[in-house]
């Protein structure tokens, strides 16, 4: 018995101080030292590298005329009703890919810092929102949905603002967290 714990000691020696370098799908709030989130409508927004001027944040901007919602603000991991609405309040249908949504899973420290959700896929394709339209993503169909665990998220999508031909484009953001129960 002695033998084993011994050996099991020495077989994790290597990588003792490893579990902070976790990849960002695997982050827990305790993984990163935390185990409290803020409350969605306190959620900093955007996330670093991402240009205010060019962001929607949902539960920040007051009717904005392009804007991403979550269907539920608190979903189960494993919801296959829970879903995003991107609502088109311009007066231009708005063409874009909508199969290449970004996920931001929030992490703490001291910068309120984002992890991006790598991709498993990514597809291609165009969609047009005519006005006063909507598109919609279901949670299940996202290419991340099997890196997402319980956990605090924005859901990103980019779209051309309205009247520049495309030229250029925002980011809109949701805020949506996901438990295990």
């Amino acid at each position: 018995m002695r033998r084993r714990s011994v050996l099991a000691t020495l077989a994790l020696a290597p990588v003792a101080g490893c579990g902070t370098r976790l990849p960002p799908f695997a982050r827990t709030p305790s993984s990163v030292g935390s185990t409290t989130e803020p409350p969605l409508d306190d959620l900093p927004c955007p996330p670093g590298g991402i240009d205010p001027a060019a962001a929607v944040c949902a539960h920040r901007a007051d009717d904005p005329p392009v804007v991403v919602r979550a269907t539920e603000h608190v979903a189960r991991v494993d919801s296959l009703e829970s879903g995003f609405v991107l609502a088109n309040a311009t007066g231009e249908a708005l063409r874009f890919n909508p199969h290449n949504p970004d996920v931001y899973r929030y992490v703490g420290g001291p910068g309120d810092e984002y992890d991006l959700v790598e991709r498993q896929s990514s597809g291609n394709g165009v969609v047009e929102v005519p006005p006063g339209g909507e598109h919609e993503w279901r949670l299940t169909d996202l290419p991340q949905v099997d890196r997402l665990s319980p956990g605090t998220y924005l859901f990103g999508v980019s779209v051309p603002t309205a009247g520049t031909m495309e030229t250029e484009w925002v980011i809109c953001l949701a805020p949506f967290r996901l438990t295990d129960g």
